[in-house]
């Protein structure tokens, strides 16, 4: 049982040392039902153990702005496989009324693996990342400041993630020591446990090839550019992690930075957008990572190795 994501208590290291215990089990059962959240690193970090391979798990929108719909575009979370062996074998992970916030999450990702399944409850459906305001009488309230949604789009606010298997329990089982959902659990492990060969338990090997640009508009050492263009467009080589990035002027050029218009934007999971106005007759430098600020990364938290993009425009535009 995991009872909180707690990592002063249960750090990914000291989980791993615990998870290669478990290497060589046909199956395995995984109970979060008293887990309220806490880290969603550590959870997603447990979760990575189980990944079989790169995978789309959840949606979110931030809010931005003091109107109800002032919110950000679409970013998009993965799980990925992480650790030198990844569990392939069946996995239950158990769930229920209690599970929120970072536990929604880990059972987000769980749900999106095809050798896990659900059992319980439905989730508390409380995962919107509150930020707590004030009243002068001393009266606290909350709101969130995100929308998360599951693959298909549901949100996960007030309606929870439903299991796969829905497994009631009530106060009466427990005061009688009674546990309908684990007793179904074991039971559905021992039915469904894989036999256990080298095959079965694949190493895995690290992704630590940062992604590339593999195009730009403007394209890079263009000198005819025309000044009417309202972005600049990057195309990079693979899926990038879609909730950063790092723009940033040239430390000896600062002034050649183009006026930008609107909040950056990735429009799928491989092209990124500058909204810009442009000047003609002017040459402009931009950086894409540099120093500190890395936040262009892949899904596997590569950075891109520091781009630069020079491109200098016409006397007047063709009217884009």
């Amino acid at each position: 049982m995991i009872r909180q994501w707690d990592s002063t208590g249960l750090d990914v290291q000291k989980f791993d040392e615990i998870f290669e215990q478990f290497k060589l089990s046909p199956a395995m059962i995984i109970d979060v039902r008293m887990n309220s959240g806490g880290e969603s690193l550590l959870a997603d970090a447990v979760a990575e153990r189980f990944a079989d391979q790169v995978r789309l798990f959840l949606y979110s929108r931030r809010r931005n702005g003091p109107d109800h719909d002032d919110l950000t575009d679409l970013s998009r979370e993965y799980i990925q496989p992480r650790g030198p062996w990844p569990f392939h074998r069946p996995v239950a992970v158990l769930c229920g009324r209690t599970c929120a916030s970072s536990t929604e999450h880990f059972i987000n990702a769980m749900h999106e693996l095809p050798h896990v399944t659900s059992i319980g409850d439905t989730t508390a459906g409380a995962k919107g990342n509150p930020a707590p305001f004030y009243f002068q009488d001393g009266t606290t309230y909350y709101i969130p400041r995100f929308i998360y949604y599951t693959v298909d789009m549901t949100v996960v606010e007030w309606n929870g993630i439903c299991p796969d298997i829905l497994v009631k329990s009530t106060e009466a089982d427990f005061y009688a020591k009674i546990d309908p959902v684990l007793d179904f659990a074991i039971h559905w492990a021992n039915e469904n446990k894989a036999p256990v060969t080298p095959e079965s338990t694949p190493a895995v090997e690290p992704d630590t090839i940062p992604p590339a640009v593999v195009s730009t508009f403007p394209e890079n050492g263009c000198q005819n550019v025309d000044p009417g263009i309202k972005e600049i467009r990057i195309v990079f080589n693979e899926m990038m992690y879609t909730g950063g990035y790092s723009w940033m002027k040239d430390p000896q050029n600062p002034w050649m930075f183009p006026e930008v218009t609107a909040d950056p934007y990735y429009t799928d999971d491989f092209t990124h957008v500058l909204p810009v106005r442009l000047a003609p007759e002017q040459t402009y430098i931009l950086w894409m990572n540099r120093g500190d600020f890395l936040s262009f990364r892949d899904i596997a938290d590569n950075p891109l190795i520091p781009y630069q993009l020079i491109f200098k425009t016409m006397s007047d535009s063709s009217g884009l």
